[in-house]
């Protein structure tokens, strides 16, 4: 059972680094005009597969207190909460589908594509102890598509 459990700390950490990793690559400010290779798509498509796994489940407590702002406490904890089990369902199953095809450089099949890029986990300051959060209905899912770049 001790084994178990140190591979399970093992697998965990090596996917918080690799989201690190992916995460970091992303929010680096490179050129928009710039190509990035096939490898780049393969490894943020791997990052972003690993961060859905990872923290997929995000999306039941973010989804209840972004609809109890809206609509109340009972609907937070009805609507919400199912609402927010059925994206992290969404999440966990992409991630997966997202790690296994990570080869092709997909493009990301959930929008936004890390759980950490919307609702209370996004939260901007915008003054006089005010935040500002992305619209609730800026989470869609995306058929799955190659990368639109010529391949020479």
């Amino acid at each position: 059972m001790e084994n178990l459990s140190r591979a399970f700390k093992t697998v965990f950490l090596s996917g918080m680094l690799v989201s690190v990793i992916a995460f970091s690559s992303t929010a680096s400010g490179a050129n928009a005009e710039e190509e990035s290779s096939l490898v780049d798509e393969a490894l943020k498509q791997l990052g972003r597969g690993i961060s859905n796994v990872s923290f997929g489940i995000f999306e039941v407590p973010v989804n209840m207190y972004v609809t109890q702002e809206e609509k109340g406490e009972p609907a937070g904890i009805t609507t919400g909460l199912l609402r927010g089990i059925w994206r992290c369902s969404v999440r966990e199953v992409v991630g997966v589908i997202e790690i296994a095809t990570f080869p092709l450089g997909l493009e990301p099949i959930v929008n936004p594509p890390y759980p950490s890029e919307h609702g209370i986990l996004n939260a901007v300051y915008v003054g006089e102890d005010r935040y500002t959060m992305v619209p609730e209905d800026a989470w869609k899912l995306n058929w799955p598509r190659f990368q639109p770049k010529d391949m020479e």
